[in-house]
Formats: structure tokens, sequence, C-alpha cells
């Protein structure tokens, strides 16, 4: 079965509205800074991960997401059992993921989103010297 827990960076969505006038995808750049903060949020669940046979902290995942008005990742993990992975000499319930997960999501975001949030001014600042939607999307795509 495994488990799934999506991050939606709603703080971010909102900045992004404020400065653009409107939903948007992110840049390349601004990607950029999302999946290194990600894959720095999975490294971090993974140096923590409990391993037996290491087949469930190798089978940890992220997707990152970064549609129009949605921006955000989900950090997975299809080994059947993972989700009822807990720490060693403790109780099942709750289990890791329920624990871990949020807290080093908690611990990490902040820094990510500074990151992201000093880069939206300057994808702003490109688009703006684009005038029709066709020059701002290849300039997304550019940036």
């Amino acid at each position: 079965m495994g488990f799934e827990y999506p991050v939606r960076l709603r703080s971010l969505e909102q900045v992004v509205r404020r400065l653009h006038g409107s939903d948007r995808s992110l840049s390349v750049a601004e990607i950029r800074i999302l999946a290194d903060g990600a894959d720095e949020i999975l490294a971090a669940i993974v140096d923590q991960w409990p391993v037996d046979t290491s087949t469930s902290r190798d089978a940890m995942a992220i997707d990152i997401e970064t549609g129009p008005g949605f921006y955000g990742f989900t950090i997975s993990n299809d080994a059947d059992y993972a989700e009822y992975i807990h720490e060693k000499g403790t109780p099942a319930e709750p289990p890791l993921w329920e624990t871990l997960i949020p807290a080093v999501v908690a611990s990490m975001t902040p820094a990510i989103l500074a990151q992201l949030i000093g880069e939206i001014p300057r994808t702003e600042a490109r688009l703006a010297r684009y005038t029709n939607r066709r020059d701002q999307a290849n300039a997304l795509a550019a940036a």
C-alpha cells in the first residue's frame, strides 16, 4: 500500500497571484529551486528512515507539482508495508511517516519558500519585458 504525503505551498501561490495578477506556471529557475529543496527534504527523511532491508527507504520518491495556481510536491513510498514503519522500540502508532515527514517538511520548507519568494520578482521583471502571452510563455521556459 505505501503512503503519499502531499505538500501544497499556498503562500507561494498567493505571492505569485499578487505579483503576477493571476495564476501562472513556475519558471524554469523557480522549478529548479523547488526541485532542489524538495530533494533536500527527501534526503533528510531518508537519512532518518529506519533501515532493516532498505527496501522501504529505497522506495522513497518525490513528485514536483508546478501547474498554474498549484505549487508543491508529494512525498511517497510504494513499499507495501511503508505506512506501518515506526522507530525501533516504539509503539506502532503513529507510524513514522505521520511524524517524521511533517517534522522535516515543517523545518525545511521555510528556507525553500524564502528562496522561491525571492525569485518570483526576478521572473516577474523578465515577464514584464514581454508584451504578449506567447512571449511570456517563452520567457517562463527560458527563465
